[in-house]
């Protein structure tokens, strides 16, 4: 019985930090996906609305179907013909 705790000893030590190190690298990738998703989200609204701010100013000025599905997704309305 002595041996076999010395093995699970053995092997615990060597798994449980492994372990523990592929989940601590794991929230940190999703942490990192997660604030890469924001800043995106944010861009693309900025877009919209300088995309908005042009079609005021800018007479003939259009959207192309992908910019026209961006700005609805975040809501964002543009009075411009897609094209």
């Amino acid at each position: 019985m002595h041996k076999n705790m010395e093995t699970i000893k053995k092997i615990s030590g060597a798994v449980l930090p492994a372990a523990g190190a592929a989940l601590v690298t794991t929230v940190i990738a999703m942490g990192v996906a997660y604030l890469l998703s924001i800043g995106i989200g944010r861009q693309e609204e900025a877009e919209c609305y300088q995309w908005q701010s042009q079609s005021l100013k800018y007479q003939g000025f259009y959207l192309t179907q992908w910019q026209s599905e961006q700005c609805k997704v975040h809501g964002i309305v543009i009075n411009a013909p897609v094209k």
